[in-house]
């Protein structure tokens, strides 16, 4: 079987200025470390999300991880906990 190899040299934009816009549009707090990372905060309407993204263009990666701060009603604590 033969593989036909694609040309990927071509210009790599960096995917966290895209992210960037995204987050300005939704009007989130953000801040940017450097030019590949970001840090974005939000509140949703169970939880408050912060979600750090990292570009590794050497790996032509970007990692994305979520951490959410869940709150529940003291009411029902105790059946979550079960």
């Amino acid at each position: 079987m033969r593989f036909l190899s694609a040309d990927l040299a071509v210009e790599s934009n960096n995917p966290i200025d895209l992210l960037e816009e995204l987050v300005v549009a939704n009007e989130w707090a953000f801040d940017r470390s450097s030019d590949h990372e970001m840090v974005v905060e939000t509140t949703g309407r169970w939880c408050d999300y912060r979600m750090f993204f990292i570009w590794r263009e050497d790996l032509n990666a970007l990692y994305f991880t979520c951490m959410f701060d869940t709150r529940i009603a003291e009411d029902k604590r105790s059946a979550v906990t079960e």
